[in-house]
């Protein structure tokens, strides 16, 4: 059996882990969110933490496309990624409308597959 992780199977652990950590990020980042209105100084953080989370969807993507062909460029990709996996859309889809984190992971892993990954 192979080490090496498939598209489709880096895509599903990418969608499980990082809805269980956005779970415990939501709150931070939502505090970030609304005090960047009276406290200039909390922009500045939040810009740096989305900067660190894109650089990570981008390597995520990169990994994505060693392993499959993609079917939109790697930047475009990692624009989806970040948006699809943000703690905003966590925030909508959980807190809001009451998914629960699995449901989340569900539909971001098929989400993502759909969206990125080329039809084999």
């Amino acid at each position: 059996m192979s080490t090496s992780l498939t598209a489709m199977r880096l895509s599903q652990l990418f969608a499980r882990d990082y809805t269980a950590m956005s779970e415990r990020v939501r709150p931070v980042s939502e505090v970030l969110r609304t005090a960047k209105a009276v406290e200039p100084e909390m922009a500045t953080v939040r810009e740096e933490m989305e900067a660190h989370r894109f650089a990570y969807m981008r390597a995520i993507v990169q990994r994505l496309a060693s392993r499959a062909k993609l079917r939109v460029p790697p930047n475009r990709a990692a624009q989806i990624v970040w948006t699809l996996a943000s703690p905003d859309v966590g925030r909508m889809l959980c807190d809001v409308q009451g998914w629960t984190t699995g449901q989340y992971a569900d539909w971001l892993e098929d989400t993502l597959a759909t969206t990125l990954l080329a039809a084999r």
